[in-house]
């Protein structure tokens, strides 16, 4: 099953397509070591400039959100009953917003913090793209476990109210820039129209 793809990384967005064999992309990013992205291209947070490239493997480790794409799951598989918890974090120079489901009776934050992928779901995240905010809205998030920490319970009404402030389809962003190269996410640099990546 192909799928968009949508990763946020410490300096730049990610989007693609990648075909997912697993029943959900949570178990992508838990089972295969490098993850496979298809017409990939980065906007840079600096200044928004734009590349593509056909196609290029990414860590986990290089991302610090991922959208949860795709099937959700299968409920039935599910062996007990979660309740959910509204939490904020900064990392990097996203700001996040959702609700954290963690199994009833259990510290929240304490079962989060032995997973490597945190789920987030009615989330938001808000950055700077150059000089203007942006704010996407997602019906769910994966946040890397390597920053768990950064996870604090927060009232309900933050929560909604950076979702509300969605202003940007994140699936639509369709700038293109020509003549541009920059540096991925290795720190190499890609140049547009040519699929040879060239150590900076």
């Amino acid at each position: 099953m192909d799928l968009p793809f949508l990763g946020y990384a410490h300096d730049c967005i990610v989007n693609g397509t990648v075909t997912l064999r697993e029943q959900r992309m949570a178990d992508l990013v838990r089972d295969r070591e490098l993850i496979a992205v298809r017409d990939m291209e980065v906007d840079a947070l600096s200044d928004g400039r734009r590349l593509h490239h056909p196609a290029l493997d990414l860590h986990w480790h290089e991302l610090v959100l991922l959208a949860a794409t795709g099937p959700q799951g299968d409920p039935s598989l599910r062996f007990y009953a979660t309740r959910r918890h509204p939490v904020h974090a900064q990392v990097g120079p996203y700001e996040i917003a959702g609700y954290l489901h963690a199994p009833v009776a259990v510290d929240p934050f304490a079962f989060a913090r032995h997973r490597s992928t945190i789920p987030l779901t009615e989330a938001a995240v808000a950055f700077r793209v150059g000089k203007r905010t942006e704010i996407h809205r997602h019906e769910a998030l994966l946040l890397n476990g390597a920053y768990r920490t950064h996870l604090a319970s927060v009232a309900d009404g933050v929560v909604r109210h950076l979702v509300s402030r969605a202003n940007v389809d994140p699936f639509a962003l369709q700038r293109r820039w020509g003549g541009e190269s920059m540096p991925d996410l290795r720190g190499n640099v890609i140049r547009l129209g040519s699929p040879e990546r060239a150590t900076a």
